[in-house]
């Protein structure tokens, strides 16, 4: 039978094509698995489209997006070494690529934190995209291309890169990264953070960097993706794109006080299931047999882990909006209707009084400490006081690096020719990428809109943080 090329249309690349060679139409045979098909109901986003209304990809288009770039990147790898190319690992890398997110569950983060502050024994990302690979449908199709495929693909996601072809799959400028870069910001819609892909991958070189020990002996070399000088300027676009995504869109006031609900909602609905069983479900206003029963009841079964998806979610809230537990049914209504949770910016609130008390400058660089080992540890202790209710308080605590800068040499970092040809981390190249970088620190509370004591409590505790680090600073 002759196997036709199929195609895929894309927002971001256009036409995504898989050609009729044996290895691509396994691919697009793993697409069409049951594991691979669940992708089209979780969301790249998660709650982001509660505030950019157009964020509603999936991680099915993304990873297909992401398998379209590691192409891009593995010819210009096959460009570079010509004779030394291995076309074997090339396919096990690229199979890595369209299988990274399979093993996703739903709301991605907020859904782990669940699975560790409940202590439901699941089994990990990372071993659940294993399994996955190795021993669900998608095994059966990629053993068609090995018996040992399916493992060799599992590895590459599962472990830290160890090539250049690993690096398409992990790294700096790997092709998930790549792709959801430009993917994001598209269905977000915001006019920032763009980065100039063309022009980086048309100046992408294979470059060698030599490895020396403490004592200055040269013990071996990396091996990667770098650019030439021509490029530096897209380089530093795209750390700063990369950045401001950070701010803007993933640690976004609304999109996490969501994620911290549905976080609250989820742990106290797993743990009545856990420790009430059939009475506490009973309490919830789930059905027996709904999918977080049987997923408590049986956190390893991988049907179970399948069944979780966001669309799960939604419709469950349906339920818990009828349940006899208040504090459920409040949260499960707030949430169908957007009635998210005020954010307040503790750090940002702290530094204001700290400039209110005219000591900012002497504070100044102890404030994330201040806040993290005071604050946050003070709404703690006021939350665990609440016995089992919710949290009143929801905290959340996020930072994020504009670039990180090793002097060891990994597939971590951006690689750039020097002005005398020599290639060196761009942070000693760039004005704008430097060895200590900026870092964005976000320490938030949430609170119930008509929860004015709550916010009070918030703002007690904030003032006794400042007075305490003025005594102290004396």
């Amino acid at each position: 039978m002759t196997r036709k090329p199929q195609r895929i249309r894309d927002p971001v690349h256009n036409l995504i094509e898989f050609d009729n060679t044996e290895f691509e139409y396994h691919m697009w045979r793993v697409i069409q698995t049951r594991p691979f098909q669940r992708l089209r109901r979780i969301k790249q986003l998660g709650f982001t489209d509660l505030v950019y209304p157009g964020a509603t990809h999936t991680r099915f288009i993304h990873s297909i997006g992401t398998f379209h770039i590691a192409r891009k990147l593995i010819n210009i790898i096959k460009r570079r070494l010509d004779i030394n190319f291995s076309a074997t690992k090339a396919n096990i890398v690229l199979a890595a690529a369209l299988l990274h997110d399979v093993g996703h569950g739903m709301f991605s983060h907020a859904f782990e934190d669940v699975l560790a502050i409940t202590k439901v024994d699941s089994i990990s990302h990372e071993e659940k995209s294993r399994r996955l690979i190795t021993d669900s449908e998608i095994a059966d199709v990629l053993s068609s291309l090995g018996s040992g495929f399916p493992d060799d693909v599992a590895n590459v996601i599962s472990k830290e890169p160890e090539d250049i072809y690993d690096a398409i799959v992990s790294s700096q400028f790997d092709a998930d990264r790549l792709d959801y870069m430009q993917r994001d910001r598209l269905m977000v819609g915001i006019q920032n953070s763009a980065i100039d892909f063309t022009w980086l991958l048309s100046n992408m070189e294979i470059g060698i960097i030599p490895l020396y020990s403490e004592d200055g002996e040269r013990y071996s070399e990396l091996t990667t993706l770098t650019l030439n000088r021509k490029a530096i300027y897209a380089a530093e676009t795209y750390v700063l794109s990369l950045f401001q995504l950070y701010p803007t869109v993933y640690f976004h006031k609304a999109v996490r006080a969501a994620e911290s609900m549905f976080t609250a909602l989820l742990t106290e609905v797993f743990k009545i299931i856990k420790s009430e069983g059939a009475s506490g479900v009973k309490r919830l206003g789930l059905p027996e047999n709904h999918q977080y029963v049987n997923f408590v009841n049986e956190p390893k079964n991988i049907d179970n882990i399948l069944q979780l998806d966001d669309t799960v979610f939604w419709n469950s809230l349906y339920y818990l909006a009828e349940s006899d537990i208040l504090r459920i049914s409040k949260l499960a209504k707030q949430l169908l209707e957007r009635n998210l949770y005020k954010a307040i910016d503790i750090h940002l609130l702290v530094k204001q009084m700290l400039r209110d008390k005219g000591v900012f400058d002497e504070i100044m660089p102890s404030i994330s400490t201040l806040v993290k080992n005071y604050v946050i540890n003070e709404i703690e202790q006021y939350n665990s006081a609440l016995s089992k209710e919710q949290p009143r308080i929801l905290i959340d605590g996020k930072s994020r690096k504009l670039y990180e800068y090793n002097k060891t040499p990994n597939f971590s970092q951006i690689f750039i020719e020097d002005v005398h040809g020599e290639v060196q981390d761009i942070a000693l190249e760039s004005p704008v990428v430097v060895t200590r970088p900026y870092k964005l620190d976000l320490f938030r509370a949430y609170v119930d809109r008509g929860d004015n004591d709550g916010y009070g409590i918030v703002m007690d505790i904030s003032k006794r943080a400042v007075e305490q680090a003025i005594k102290e600073a004396k």
